[in-house]
């Protein structure tokens, strides 16, 4: 079984999909994203006893899944991505280098093991998308006009407040 997951790019480089010869237009990827295959023999799972729901079959049966990937040992990463998800999820990721997501949501093993999937495809995705660069801008000219006009405003709204003189008679 392979974990696939996508992820944009800053910037945008343009990466053969394997998939995308065979698959129909309407399936292949965007080339913004770039398409990352993690092999099977670098992901692994561990199952124990869940405090989630179940009744009485959680007394019995293991049906926590706890999805364990090795983050330095992967192939598929480069070595900047490789630094990306240990800075973004160094909470997560012990000091063998082991990422680790747990779920105990659900009755059965199979669909704690497809929600722990889910979870590391998100996390992955969280811990590799760049954020876009923000150009810094100027407001434009009628825009400086307004916050100049609302501060004459103001400041007129506050010159009539003053002190109370006793008029002269």
């Amino acid at each position: 079984r392979i974990s696939t997951l996508l992820f944009s790019i800053d910037p945008p480089v343009r990466i053969i999909h394997p998939l995308r010869d065979g698959v129909p237009a309407r399936l292949a990827y965007p080339d913004w994203l770039v398409l990352i295959t993690i092999p099977d023999h670098d992901i692994w799972f561990e199952y124990s006893s869940s405090p989630g729901p179940g009744g009485q079959n959680v007394n019995r049966n293991r049906t926590r899944a706890t999805l364990c990937f090795a983050v330095a040992k992967c192939h598929a990463l480069s070595t900047m991505q490789k630094r990306r998800i240990y800075g973004r999820l160094s909470s997560r990721i012990s000091k063998e280098g082991i990422l680790r997501v747990t779920c105990h949501d659900e009755r059965s093993q199979a669909a704690n093991r497809a929600k722990a999937e889910s979870r590391f495809v998100g996390l992955l995705n969280d811990a590799l998308h760049t954020q876009k660069r923000r150009k810094p801008t100027r407001p434009g000219p009628a825009a400086a006009m307004r916050r100049l006009e609302a501060k004459r405003r103001r400041k007129a709204i506050k010159q009539t407040r003053g002190r109370v003189r006793e008029w002269d008679q």
